[in-house]
């Protein structure tokens, strides 16, 4: 049976957006959580909720650095993500380096849980 890769998205109480996503990181999954983000206003901070993601392609990195550098010179400061699986927390660590090296203004905080992000906050 092959995994299920999904993506929703809304705005939070505190005003921020959330994206959740489910299954493997694809660059249209990318593509499509920056569009979600952009249609509810954008914001400093982003949380991306990927605790039942498993996996990413690797196309998904360059995707992202890419998307989210445009997205950090419109304003975006910071995401917040909550993973769960080793493999998809290297990922993002990946892409965090990448648009460090670059000199991209974007922190990319990779917590375990909301619980491990609301003790470091």
């Amino acid at each position: 049976m092959p995994f299920v890769t999904d993506t929703s998205a809304r705005r939070r109480l505190t005003g921020e957006v959330e994206t959740r996503v489910v299954g493997r990181v694809t660059a249209a999954i990318v593509q499509r959580m920056v569009a979600d983000y952009l249609r509810l206003g954008g914001g400093a901070r982003w949380f991306v909720d990927a605790s039942e993601t498993h996996s990413y392609a690797p196309e998904a990195i360059g995707a992202a650095v890419t998307e989210f550098a445009k997205l950090a010179a419109g304003g975006l400061r910071e995401i917040v993500a909550f993973i769960k699986k080793p493999l998809v927390r290297m990922g993002a660590r990946t892409v965090g380096m990448s648009l460090a090296a670059a000199r991209v203004a974007l922190t990319i905080t990779v917590v375990e849980s909301r619980e491990a992000f609301a003790t470091t906050a």
